[in-house]
């Protein structure tokens, strides 16, 4: 059997023809689109996640800005406790050197030091009254004397001997000083030997001494 195509069948094939090709292209368009959406989602996806690391980042700039001021604001805070502490010490000290320039000093004031015969050594009865001395001395730049004396009654000890025990106890006093802080220039010693007696033949234990006194302020 023959089998012939008419006009007609020509013309029904070509729009079949046509109609699939149609339906072809129109399948691929699709797939482009499709696949255009997924990379504008990737996109979006990849343009969100890189906004967020900057707002993070900027979240930790701004922490650590605040940090970093708090720190700072606590080195100021340090610093004006330090300044106010220094300012106050330095008001202590001025309050010190005022008080120690105001002290009243009795120039008047003065010492005796009782020795037993021919003997020039110290009596710890005396240790408190030179310490009150030195104290004194502590505060202030005056210079003292200490005069050495020796008894004349009933008898004369204006020899050698006499005149060395006269000195050496005025050197006894001046070296308790040099020993407690006082510098050896601010004790001024004078061997008076017997030359300034206190006391007649009855007291004359009270002219075996040593006295204390001011010298003028220089």
């Amino acid at each position: 059997m023959k089998y012939r195509i008419t006009t007609r069948g020509w013309i029904v094939f070509s729009a079949l023809g046509i109609l699939v090709i149609a339906l072809i292209i129109s399948l691929f368009n699709q797939s482009e689109d499709s696949t255009s959406a997924v990379d504008q989602n990737d996109l979006v996806v990849e343009a969100t996640e890189t906004t967020d690391e900057n707002e993070t980042e900027e979240t930790s700039s701004d922490a650590d800005l605040v940090e970093d001021t708090s720190e700072d604001t606590t080195e100021v805070e340090e610093t004006s406790e330090e300044s106010t502490e220094s300012s106050d010490d330095q008001e202590e000290t001025t309050d010190v050197v005022e008080e120690t320039e105001t002290v009243d000093i009795d120039l008047s004031k003065e010492s005796t030091i009782l020795f037993d015969k021919n003997i020039a050594e110290l009596d710890s009865t005396y240790f408190t009254e030179l310490n009150e001395w030195i104290d004194l001395l502590m505060d202030n730049d005056y210079t003292i004397t200490v005069e050495g004396h020796i008894n004349g009654y009933p008898y004369y000890e204006d020899g050698n001997y006499g005149l060395t025990i006269a000195e050496n106890r005025a050197q006894i006093v001046k070296d308790y000083f040099i020993d407690n802080g006082i510098k050896s220039e601010r004790v001024i010693i004078v061997n008076m030997g017997s030359n300034k007696q206190v006391s007649n033949e009855k007291d004359f234990h009270l002219n075996r001494r040593a006295v204390i006194y001011f010298n003028e302020k220089p």
